[in-house]
């Protein structure tokens, strides 16, 4: 799902990403907590994107770059 928002919002942010991200998993029930857990439903990234930890959103970052750039060559091959 991650990998078809990005490449169907090409001037997306990481930060509106994000936001579209929490929205769906609080949608489905999903609540914060300290540690992930599945099955429980929890998540410690269930916060706005200024409050994530700088490596959360380093992340973000990569993976929407790493997509796009993957999926940029692809579509020119």
């Amino acid at each position: 799902a991650g990998v078809r928002r990005t490449l169907e919002n090409p001037d997306e942010t990481p930060e509106q990403n994000h936001d579209a991200w929490m929205r769906t998993r609080l949608a489905e029930g999903w609540v914060w907590g300290p540690v992930k857990h599945v099955e429980q439903k929890v998540h410690p990234c269930l916060v706005p994107y200024g409050n994530l930890p700088p490596i959360q959103q380093a992340k973000d970052h990569i993976f929407m770059a790493v997509v796009r750039e993957m999926f940029q060559h692809e579509d020119a091959a």
